[in-house]
């Protein structure tokens, strides 16, 4: 589930519809320019909200590390982490167990924003991608956790609900009231 997003959206468009602001002005350049293929295995700079700051967009790196990891050691941990999906999201079942996500389970939930992302899906045994997105085009919500690498580096991964497909729904804030209930 979702290794691939798009995020076309302006910084502004996305504070509007968010109601937060962006944590470093100077950013806004950057994440402005749009992305219409972010592959999480690139572990791409990526806005997010995150709960200890949820009146802002923070950057964040797409791929989770524990907690206590130096900035060193964060490249070897995504080539070993490959093995297990590379750290990019995370069944949501397995959120309070799991060594990683159950300290962020509670007190790190964050919200990325996302103008879609990419799902693969099987027809006469080939994967095709294929886009979700909102019909009127505005910007997604897809729930996540996040660490805290070093003094600012947040890295997050999504979380997804095993019979995704079924439950699409449940992985995707749709309003503001969504995004409180959830950070």
């Amino acid at each position: 589930m979702c290794f691939h997003t798009s995020q076309t959206a302006k910084v502004k468009t996305l504070e509007r519809k968010f109601k937060v602001k962006i944590s470093n002005v100077n950013l806004e350049n950057y994440f402005d320019i749009p992305q219409y293929h972010l592959n999480g295995f690139t572990h791409p700079n990526m806005l997010v909200i995150p709960q200890q700051k949820s009146e802002v967009l923070a950057p964040g790196v797409w791929g989770i590390v524990p907690e206590g990891t130096s900035k060193d050691e964060i490249t070897g941990y995504y080539n070993e982490s490959l093995k297990f999906g590379g750290g990019l999201n995370a069944r949501s079942e397995k959120a309070f167990e799991h060594f990683i996500y159950k300290h962020s389970i509670m007190e790190k939930r964050c919200v990325i924003p996302v103008s879609g992302f990419y799902e693969p899906h099987e027809y006469k045994g080939k994967k095709y991608p294929y886009f979700f997105k909102n019909e009127d085009e505005s910007p997604l919500a897809l729930a996540g956790l996040y660490s805290v690498v070093g003094v600012f580096q947040l890295t997050f991964y999504v979380l997804r609900i095993d019979r995704f497909i079924y439950n699409l729904e449940s992985c995707i804030c749709r309003c503001r009231d969504d995004i409180i209930g959830y950070i």
